[in-house]
């Protein structure tokens, strides 16, 4: 027993309780939480246009500006009849680099469009590049043999 502390026709003793349980033998009781969980879609969020029902003249705007911007650092000044075509554009374009392959593999591209000050709303400047591998190994994709930081 643990050493008590008498205060006159009392003694407090201070026990550890989860030793005391060990040491009489009990099995501390582990309480689990009720937890019901279900899943409720999202259908007000983004979704991707399947890759079939992009246009080819879009996928081959992406591949060719992506070429270009390889070669040399560049953005790519686009502009359309209306705003809305911008942003029916830019969706696809965007849909695509986030589902493209290369050779059966995944090769995800980023898309940024580049604020655009002073000039209409039917213009837009975009870039598209790739993640960088890690710790500094060479970019396999990167004919220029630049390397990440």
């Amino acid at each position: 027993m643990a050493p008590g502390i008498n205060l006159g026709a009392i003694t407090l003793y201070i026990v550890d309780v989860p030793q005391f349980k060990r040491e009489r033998g009990e099995k501390e009781r582990v309480s689990k939480m009720a937890r019901k969980a279900t899943t409720i879609l999202d259908t007000t969020g983004p979704t991707l246009t399947p890759l079939d029902e992009i246009p080819d003249d879009v996928k081959q705007f992406v591949e060719e500006t992506y070429a270009k911007q390889r070669k040399s650092p560049s953005r790519e000044r686009v502009e359309y009849e209306s705003e809305d075509e911008l942003k029916k554009d830019f969706k696809l374009m965007a849909d695509y680099v986030a589902q493209r392959t290369v050779n059966g593999k995944a090769a995800v591209l980023h898309v940024r469009k580049s604020p655009t000050r002073g000039l209409p709303d039917n213009v837009m400047d975009i870039r598209f590049s790739a993640d960088l591998p890690a710790n500094g190994k060479k970019n396999a994709n990167n004919e220029s043999g630049q390397t990440s930081r």
